[in-house]
Parts: structure tokens; sequence; C-alpha cells
């Protein structure tokens, strides 16, 4: 497992932030964001590393769940115990039904480095090349982002308002 750290937020929310971990030219970026929400003491996270599987807080310790996919993945988002999201490179999308990560047919190519959610039909993930991508509960639709910058974060306070940050300093707000 590569280093994490484990902070308190809130009302006893913990959430765990993967370190950097230098490979190749530069440093690779913190696996996903803290973007998952207090959900009675479990927590997912991804790795950076391909052919490696997921790993999953079950409150005490880390457990490990076979993905399925030999993709990297670069981020991961929950709604519940039983309802979560991966997403990783050439356009991987897995979703966690509480006992098995499933491959869920995007028709994305390019590779993705974030997923945020508000509802369980109201996803949104970034990557590569100015990607955002919505899930309405049944498909992922692409999103005009009016740049070509790589996308590494996406965050919604709101269904209606939704940021993304990514590569130069990009800092892009969308009200919908």
């Amino acid at each position: 497992m590569e280093a994490h750290r484990e902070r308190r937020s809130g009302a006893g929310c913990r959430f765990v932030v993967e370190l950097p971990r230098r490979y190749g030219r530069g440093f690779g970026k913190p696996c996903g964001t803290p973007s998952w929400r207090p959900m009675e003491g479990q927590r997912f996270a991804c790795r950076e590393v391909a052919l490696s599987p997921g790993v999953f807080r079950n409150g005490t310790s880390w457990d490990s769940k076979t993905s399925g996919t030999i993709a990297q993945l670069n981020a991961v988002w929950a709604w519940s115990t039983d309802d979560a999201w991966a997403v990783g490179n050439d356009g991987t999308v897995l979703r966690w039904n509480g006992t098995t990560w499933n491959s869920v047919q995007s028709g994305i190519s390019r590779s993705l480095t974030g997923i945020w959610g508000n509802d369980v039909d109201d996803v949104w993930a970034v990557g590569e090349f100015g990607s955002v991508f919505h899930w309405n509960g049944t498909t992922w639709e692409p999103m005009e982002s009016g740049t070509s910058f790589g996308f590494f974060g996406v965050w919604s306070a709101i269904g209606d308002d939704i940021w993304v940050v990514g590569q130069m300093g990009a800092i892009l707000r969308k009200k919908l």
C-alpha cells in the first residue's frame, strides 16, 4: 500500500489522502481526492499501479478488492457502502455494487482522473484534453469544457454548481 495519511474532518468524518509518489519524470498526483462521503466507517481508495487491486476500509483495516481491470485507476467516489465509482486510464469506468466492481460501458476513450457525484444519477468525471462527462443514471454524456487542458478533480456543492480543476492552474465553474 502506498503511503497514506488518515485525517479527521468535521463530525468524526474520516478520509484518506494518498500521498504523491515519484514515478517516471515528475511526481504522481494523489490518488483522486478525498471525495467520498462519510459512510458508517467504510471508505474506498484506489492505487496508481496497474494490476493492483483497489482497497476498501472496513472501519478498522484495509481489505483488498479485485477491480477486474488491468487499467490504472485514478480516482474513486462512493455514494454509499453499496454504490461507488472508480475511473481510470483509457476511459475505464467501474461501479461497485457492495460485493464486486463491474465494468460500465462508457463510450469514453480518454483517461479519466477525477470523479464526484451528488446522487446515484448525478455523477461527474473529468480527465485528459478537457474531458468532462456526466452520468445521468443511464449513460455517460460528454459535456463541452471549452479547453484542452487536462483535468484532475471535480466537485459540486449542489447539483447545478460544478467545479473542475486541472493543468496550468485551470479552474472552471459551470452553473447548470
